[in-house]
């Protein structure tokens, strides 16, 4: 009876990785903290999903509870969201993110196009210059 169900030094096995090992080392605090497949709740308000611990990445990379940038962050627009709200915001927003694109393009526009105009300017009105 005692090295079936008390004994500290008996073989068990993790239930979350299935590594055998004694009772005392499985269960102590040193295994479960360094035991990558432990599920944990996900960090993200919300989300009352259960992860294992090596996989907490890879959900959080899809997690609709995860806060996000809005994709048209570089063009101007500073939203932050959660995931499952960027269809509806994209929705809501095409006008300002239009807008934001057009000044950018009209700006990147104007700067290739500067050296153009600069040397026709100058040769329209060289006898003018000095």
């Amino acid at each position: 009876e005692h090295l079936l169900s008390t004994c500290p030094r008996r073989i068990v096995s993790c239930v979350y990785c299935q590594k055998e090992d004694e009772y005392q080392i499985i269960c102590g605090d040193r295994h479960y903290k360094k035991c990558t497949r432990i599920l944990e709740l996900c960090p993200n308000n919300g989300c009352e999903e259960k992860i294992p611990q090596h996989l907490i990445t890879q959900h959080r990379n899809t997690c609709p509870k995860e806060v996000v940038v809005c994709q048209y962050f570089y063009v101007g627009c500073n939203k932050k969201m959660k995931r499952e709200n960027v269809a509806q915001h994209n929705k809501d927003k095409m006008k300002d993110h239009c807008l934001h694109i057009t000044s950018i393009l009209f700006i990147v526009l104007i700067l290739i196009a500067s050296p153009f105009l600069i040397s026709r300017i100058r040769e329209q009105y060289n006898e003018y210059l000095i």
